[in-house]
């Protein structure tokens, strides 16, 4: 994981990364080797953690793959 401002880390999903999502959960909101997660800890002690999906996409000569 890197190490965001104050109790905020990110990192991604997948083996590679050592952060291992239960089948169950990346099934149910069909999460991808690629997608962002972000780790919050709130003042609370709560850990909250999102996660976001990358677009990957080639342009060239004026057109979109």
């Amino acid at each position: 994981m890197s190490e965001g401002e104050g109790n905020v880390w990110t990192s991604r999903i997948g083996k590679d990364y050592a952060v291992r999502i239960p089948k169950v959960v990346r099934e149910k909101y069909k999460l991808k080797p690629e997608d962002v997660m972000i780790w919050r800890l709130r003042e609370d002690g709560v850990l909250e953690v999102e996660f976001y999906g990358i677009r990957r996409f080639r342009k060239s000569a004026g057109k979109e793959e």
